[in-house]
């Protein structure tokens, strides 16, 4: 798919990269990719670690990369270490760019979080202007703010303070929602252009991508009992952090209700999660795996589940549901019944919408009969969600967007 304005050399600059086990590193990789298929030289600027078996591996010998694997071992702690990540590497990041500052970009695209990355893109726009498209996704430190995780007005001031200039530096910021859009221009004041950019899927298959075999035989093992005790079994994949609160599906299952039976299979950073003690649900914790791992564990599972806190202010489609839908699975949902992920499955007709804040009951009851529904029309599920995804999710559409945003 060709642009109307053609751009020889892109930079694209993130916090994460393949074969890093997150989804902003597959959808980073190929957003790249497809740059790529448009005869554009590509340099990806991220933080993490690449060497000459994962450039083969995954079909890199043609593209620039700076990169910094410094710091890496701070990312998943605290918030405290957190935040040293994302400002270190930034600055490590705008070093090594502003030293390779000779080579002509002429468009520059940048994926947040993190939003510290604008150090980044000031380094490579400071000796010649170029237009820079910024995809944010989680709007920071807003959420954090709204889910009451920072409470201190002083450091929430800081925080705006510091993270303000990630409008500055951007020519067009790209968000999930229209709902996003509303959000940011009634709180933000300095943004230049803003459009509706959707997400893209992040499963990345390299050369080398076949499943592991011990996780193979393990998940197969627990599969196979699953199919022969007639037994529905479900999906949860990466983050079970606070904007996504999956405590809140284990509150909800923790009743005195009997469902159609359900397994759910966690394949995230491992962590102590509450146990579900009702008989009718469960829970299996397998750890994060590489999404080349993903389709084929998708190939035996009956449904994907996604939760989003829904005392959010600000809205998102979470990388999960993507992938979910690009392999045709039907949707568990637990969201807001008007937020935009549930006004998408309502619309394709998909999966099932749980709003946690309206009647216990009902949603007990409106649960088991999808769980019932799945069984005898799973067909019907799976060519929506996969309809869903064909329209709403295409790679090659997203990079086109973004190549003429500034025609």
């Amino acid at each position: 798919m060709k642009s109307n304005k053609k751009f020889n050399n892109v930079v694209i600059i993130s916090d994460s990269y393949v074969p890093q086990k997150i989804s902003s590193a597959g959808m980073i990789y190929n957003l790249s990719k497809s740059l790529e298929k448009n005869r554009i030289e590509v340099t990806c600027v991220f933080v993490g670690k690449i060497d000459e078996n994962i450039k083969k591996n995954y079909g890199l010998e043609s593209m620039n990369l700076i990169y910094t694997e410094l710091f890496t071992n701070f990312r998943n702690k605290s918030l405290i270490f957190r935040f040293i990540f994302e400002i270190s590497t930034s600055i490590v990041l705008a070093a090594k760019c502003f030293l390779n500052r000779k080579k002509k970009f002429d468009l520059i695209i940048w994926y947040g979080p993190s939003v510290f990355l604008w150090i980044v893109v000031k380094a490579l726009n400071s000796y010649r202007k170029v237009p820079v498209y910024y995809i944010l996704r989680d709007i920071f430190p807003d959420w954090l703010i709204n889910l009451k995780i920072v409470k201190q007005p002083v450091l929430i001031w800081f925080l705006k303070k510091i993270s303000n200039h990630q409008y500055f530096v951007s020519d067009k910021v790209g968000v999930e929602t229209f709902e996003n859009i509303v959000y940011l221009k009634k709180t933000k004041k300095n943004i230049k252009k803003i459009e509706v950019l959707p997400n893209w899927p992040s499963i990345v298959l390299p050369e080398n991508n076949l499943a592991k075999p011990a996780l193979k035989s393990k998940f197969l093992s627990v599969a196979n009992r699953s199919r022969e005790e007639k037994i529905l079994t479900a999906v949860y994949t990466g983050n079970l952090s606070v904007a996504h609160d999956y405590n809140s599906l284990i509150n909800f299952f923790n009743i005195d209700y009997i469902f159609p039976k359900l397994q759910i299979n966690i394949f995230c950073k491992k962590t102590v999660l509450k146990i579900i003690t009702n008989k009718s649900i469960e829970q299996k914790q397998w750890g994060l795996v590489e999404s080349h791992n993903l389709p084929f564990i998708f190939s035996f599972i009956d449904c994907g589940i996604v939760t989003l806190n829904r005392y959010a202010e600000t809205t998102n489609i979470p990388g999960k549901f993507v992938s979910y839908t690009q392999y045709k699975l039907p949707i568990i949902c637990f969201a807001k019944i008007n937020s935009p992920l549930a006004t998408l499955i309502h619309q394709y007709n998909c999966g099932v919408v749980i709003d946690l804040d309206l009647n216990n009951n009902e949603n007990c009851e409106k649960l088991s009969k999808f769980l019932v529904d799945i069984k005898i029309n799973y067909t019907f599920f799976s060519q929506n969600s996969y309809k869903l995804f064909i329209e709403n999710f295409d790679t090659n559409k997203r990079c086109y967007q973004i190549l003429n945003a500034f025609n």
